[in-house]
């Protein structure tokens, strides 16, 4: 077992305890197969045999689980991060997780290790704020499988110990500051966390409470003018129609600030995208991957029109090969993430990063695919339903209004996201902090009905501001 602090790395006897390090930055690797010796260790003498090994092994797994487990004695608010190295150990991962009331956060490409529906299921974590004020109110926080990076840089300031499993050195105790990083493997750090499910004093159903609150303060910023749809609207609308199995691919843009939080899955690998480098251009041939590899399965592609742009002759690939993906384009004429991140530091200006109105529809029509231009959740829905029913591909060019972006981007990256409509420390609502707004005459095709919550996005529209 090796031990690498903030301070100096070493090697440790095995009697080690947690209490003798602090809370420094702390690494725990442990060889999850017994290829490779601890670091500083001596070179093993012909006694070293296959027996020998395994023993040895099986001793630091053990410490590696007991390292988890005194932190998981005494915690009351624990909450479980999942990062990508947990999918290749779903069911186990799930099996320990379901029923336990522990709130769990997933990374982008994590979605459906623990289904959306179940009551454990808290949102995203990201590195952003949207997640911030279940983690804050956390008294330990465990990670399995989460790699730094899927995640934004961004100051980890959180006051709760902080553990994260994964099964190869991933350098977290460099992102998650005061972290300790356990290479182990996956499965032994799930069964630990099953054998401590019980003890956790959260109000029921708080992950699921902190996710509707999530998506209520999405709706509050919701916002089109007439003849335009949200962001939200488009999401929404999309999944309320769209069959539990289908595959959505997302693209990079502003638009993935809306897609990722609001679209459900129930099963792993049901929303893809590339997170990470964000690679713009990825939603329609990583649609064309998905549908090639399940044929039958419905796949859905949200990209911007500048993403859109990178790979419009896919679309003639989609109908050459005959592939059932519907491609959603959020068109507003505009690369609108990169406009709103610019403004801040006075780079560039519209010249940049706008450009002038193009019909997606009726450019994949001229590449033999179905189309339809929408601008209401009514138009979008009928879109949708068409696009389900027909073999080959179709192309809906969704008209949105970007007015509600740079509220959205805050929401879930600065300094508004930090704000929850409840309070952890009773399990009680507290008043919620008020966006401060613009009024703006909205669109009726419009709703902004984001969730089941007693708050519904239409009675709380308007522009807000940014808080930094």
């Amino acid at each position: 077992m090796v031990w690498e602090s903030a301070g100096a790395p070493g090697t440790t006897s095995r009697g080690a305890s947690l209490g003798s390090f602090g809370w420094a930055s702390l690494v725990v690797n442990v060889d999850p197969d017994g290829t490779s010796e601890p670091i500083g260790a001596p070179a093993p003498g012909p006694e070293a045999d296959g027996l020998a090994k395994t023993d040895e092994l099986a001793d630091v797994h053990e410490n590696a689980r007991a390292v988890l487990g005194e932190a998981l004695g005494t915690a009351l608010r624990p909450v479980v991060l999942l990062g990508l190295g947990a999918l290749r150990h779903a069911a186990a991962v799930r099996a320990a997780l379901a029923g336990s009331g522990i709130p769990v956060l997933h990374t982008y490409r994590a979605r459906g290790i623990v289904p959306d529906c179940a009551a454990e299921a808290a949102g995203l974590f990201t590195g952003g704020t949207m997640e911030s004020p279940l983690l804050a109110a956390a008294d330990l926080i465990i990670g399995l499988g989460v790699d730094p990076v899927e995640l934004i840089p961004a100051p980890w300031d959180y006051p709760a110990p902080t553990f994260l499993a994964t099964e190869y050195p991933a350098g977290s105790a460099g992102y998650f500051t005061g972290g300790t990083e356990i290479v182990t493997p996956l499965p032994a750090a799930a069964q630990v966390l099953a054998a401590h499910r019980t003890r956790h004093r959260w109000p029921e159903a708080a992950g699921r409470t902190a996710k509707q609150d999530v998506t209520d303060r999405l709706g509050w910023v919701a916002v089109a003018a007439p003849g335009r749809l949200t962001p939200q609207d488009v999401v929404t609308t999309a999944r309320g129609i769209a069959p539990a199995q289908t595959i959505a691919t997302v693209d990079s843009g502003a638009h993935m600030l809306a897609v990722m939080p609001l679209w459900l899955v129930d099963e792993p690998q049901r929303l893809l995208i590339s997170s990470g480098l964000a690679t713009m251009g990825y939603g329609l041939p990583a649609a064309i991957g998905a549908a090639l590899c399940s044929p039958g399965v419905p796949v859905i592609a949200f990209t911007g029109d500048g993403g859109l742009g990178m790979t419009l002759m896919e679309i003639e690939t989609a109908v050459r090969l005959g592939l059932r993906v519907i491609v959603v384009v959020f068109n507003d004429s505009a690369l609108s993430l990169i406009k709103i991140k610019q403004r801040a530091s006075g780079q560039g200006g519209d010249e940049a990063v706008g450009y002038g109105r193009t019909s997606f529809a009726a450019a994949a029509e001229a590449m033999g695919a179905a189309a339809a231009s929408v601008g209401d959740r009514t138009e979008l829905a009928g879109a949708l339903t068409a696009a389900l029913g027909r073999d080959g591909p179709t192309v809906i060019d969704a008209r949105v209004d970007p007015a509600g972006y740079p509220a959205l981007l805050d929401l879930t990256r600065g300094s508004t996201g930090r704000h929850s409509s409840r309070s952890w420390g009773d399990g009680g609502p507290r008043k919620a902090r008020k966006l401060r707004t613009r009024r703006r005459r909205g669109n009726n095709g419009s709703t902004g009905d984001l969730g089941s919550g007693t708050r519904r996005a239409g009675h709380r529209r308007g522009r807000a501001r940014l808080g930094h």
